[in-house]
């Protein structure tokens, strides 16, 4: 799936293992907005939770460009 710089920056961030809440001040989003965002991911990737999240993303390489 082709991914949005921000899409990329979040999921990095998931990779680390960083819950939510960190994520969010880290990117200076809102939680919510957070949220979002990991809804859209286990979507594109087609997963569940976190971990097959960040086990897909280092699969496909999404964050090697």
């Amino acid at each position: 799936p082709s991914l949005t710089p921000r899409q990329k920056d979040v999921l990095r961030l998931v990779v680390e293992g960083l819950p939510n809440k960190r994520i969010c001040q880290r990117l200076k989003l809102t939680e919510h907005t957070i949220k979002s965002y990991m809804k859209i991911l286990f979507t594109l990737l087609n997963v569940h939770n976190r971990t097959e999240c960040a086990r897909v993303a280092i699969e496909l390489e999404l964050l090697d460009s």
